[in-house]
């Protein structure tokens, strides 16, 4: 019954991304002349390069930030590690239909290779994508407590209120998220018995009881958290510029780069939609902030255009994991049926 569950839910989940790209898909065919123009229009190909430099950049960045959540405990992991179960993960996150996702995988091969050490490598992969959701949202409240949107060219007013919203929504949960971290590092509380009561809580208790072993973990490591935290901003900044150099290349005319740095990490809060890797909801947020603020003489669908082509690129660094996945396709293979394994117990 757990597996039956299980299955429904991924079916589920990637029939929402399916209808919000068809919805989109029927939306450009819609409109013709647009696609027609983004069609014709001269083509960057030097800036796409450059827009997939960045999005790897990013990629490592990431896989760096791993790296130094595993070192902090002592565990023997070098970063050539990282790098190799980073993109496994990473293609993971795309192939998540009926297998693990990128997470799971990760964790599963961390744990095989730390014996005895499975809390730990159970709680650096925990503490790793919180860490990237928190810093996220923290990079969208710098957006919306700094940008005045006011000042953007706006083509469509209710677009744009609707943006607000869910930047306004950011800002509380990274309030929320702050409040949440500075009381569990608080000495003592941590360790209390109150968090392991909260575990209970429907939905949500094993999430918290999850976040909170890995916060015990690293509560005398906060220097490493700093750190991690401002690499993970690093990692935001160049997914602006990547996908601003996607849109430079593909339709030209487009929002400035100052623009993109108050509207992606915004719109970026849609990957943090419970959807396979986002995919659907970054379409949908990023055909919506493109419409609202994109400066005359812009394609009104391009913003649809650009997910589409910072979703190729992505599936592009995605190749780096099937390297190292054919590489050691035997492990791979064996630690892939105990990943699964894991998922669905």
């Amino acid at each position: 019954m757990a597996f039956t569950k299980k299955t429904v839910t991924i079916l589920v989940k990637f029939a929402i991304s399916l209808g919000i790209l068809g919805f989109l898909f029927y939306q450009a065919g819609c409109d013709r002349d647009a696609v027609a123009q983004i069609w014709a229009a001269p083509k960057h190909w030097s800036l796409l390069g450059l827009a997939w430099v960045a999005i790897v950049l990013s990629a490592i960045i990431t896989f760096k930030r791993w790296h130094l959540l595993v070192a902090a405990l002592g565990l023997h992991f070098s970063f050539g590690d990282a790098m190799r179960l980073g993109f496994v993960g990473y293609l993971f996150n795309f192939l998540s239909l009926g297998i693990a996702g990128g997470d799971v995988v990760k964790t599963i091969f961390l744990v095989q290779e730390q014996a005895g050490k499975r809390t730990e490598a159970v709680a650096t992969v925990v503490l790793d994508r919180f860490v990237g959701l928190y810093s996220m949202m923290l990079v969208a409240t710098i957006a919306m407590l700094t940008v005045d949107l006011g000042v953007l060219t706006v083509r469509d007013a209710k677009l744009l209120d609707t943006f607000r919203m869910v930047g306004n929504v950011a800002v509380w949960l990274t309030v929320g998220g702050s409040l949440g971290i500075a009381l569990v590092l608080m000495p003592g509380i941590a360790t209390s018995s109150l968090w392991d009561s909260l575990s209970r809580i429907p939905l949500v208790g094993s999430t918290i009881h999850r976040l909170v072993a890995a916060v015990r973990t690293y509560r005398n490591q906060k220097s490493v958290l700093l750190l991690a935290v401002l690499m993970s901003v690093c990692v935001h900044a160049l997914l602006c510029v990547g996908i601003y150099l996607v849109a430079r290349s593909l339709t030209g005319t487009c929002p400035s780069l100052a623009t993109h740095f108050a509207i992606i990490p915004i719109a970026s809060v849609a990957n943090a939609v419970p959807l396979p890797g986002g995919l659907g909801a970054l379409e949908l947020a990023l055909d919506a902030v493109y419409r609202a603020v994109s400066p005359p003489g812009a394609v009104p669908r391009q913003g649809f255009i650009v997910a589409l082509g910072y979703r190729f690129l992505t599936l592009f660094v995605a190749g780096f994991g099937i390297y190292f996945w054919i590489a050691g396709r035997k492990k791979v293979a064996n630690l892939l049926r105990q990943a699964q394994a894991e998922q669905l117990a």
